[in-house]
């Protein structure tokens, strides 16, 4: 009976594990890092450093976190850590402003074979809208030459068959002549013939 009357112990809810340490420290940071202001004097210099490329994405996320407080901190107080990063930054800002002049250096050379590229073009231009003034005078000097060839070789034709024409009636004259002259001949010798047998009786 008295165990019966015991109260019933009520099972225990698991506890939620504990967040690690290094989640506890990101979040605790991470309303710090919003809230942080960049200066407006380093903003250049963290534009620079986000054009380092070339670094691995670790050491630039690190030079970009340390820029604001090194550089807020006057040179002659900076400790050895916040010299060695500023000293770091002034190398990658060099280097990034090399690349930068180099790329500016290559552009202007395209820059300069475009122009001497489009000197080419222009002066290749020229020269065939010249040749092609040529051509339509050669082109039109050989149409009139070939209109009077085409007219010349007309009035050759023409004169050929006029003086086909006029042979024709020359020879058709000439045949009717002799006709003329034999059928003249041949009555003058049938009146001779008559005169003569009649001169025999």
């Amino acid at each position: 009976a008295a165990a019966a009357m015991a109260p019933r112990t009520m099972p225990r809810k698991a506890a939620a594990p504990a967040a690690t340490k290094r989640e506890t420290q990101a979040a605790a940071a991470a309303p710090a890092a919003k809230k942080q202001k960049v200066d407006p004097a380093c903003r250049g210099i963290i534009e620079a450093i986000e054009q380092a490329t070339d670094l691995p994405e670790a050491c630039r996320e690190m030079l970009l976190a340390c820029i604001p407080k090194a550089f807020a901190t006057p040179n002659g107080q900076r400790h050895e850590t916040q010299s060695s990063m500023v000293a770091m930054v002034g190398e990658v800002i060099n280097e990034v402003t090399s690349k930068l002049e180099e790329a500016a250096v290559a552009e202007r050379e395209k820059v300069v074979d475009i122009e001497g590229h489009k000197t080419q073009l222009e002066s290749a231009l020229k020269d065939a809208e010249e040749q092609l003034v040529a051509a339509t005078e050669e082109v039109g000097t050989k149409t009139a030459a070939f209109a009077e060839a085409a007219t010349a070789t007309d009035a050759a034709k023409a004169a050929r068959q006029e003086k086909q024409e006029m042979q024709r009636r020359g020879d058709l004259a000439m045949v009717t002549s002799r006709v003329e002259k034999i059928a003249l001949e041949t009555v003058m010798s049938a009146n001779l013939s008559v005169i003569i047998e009649g001169q025999s009786d």
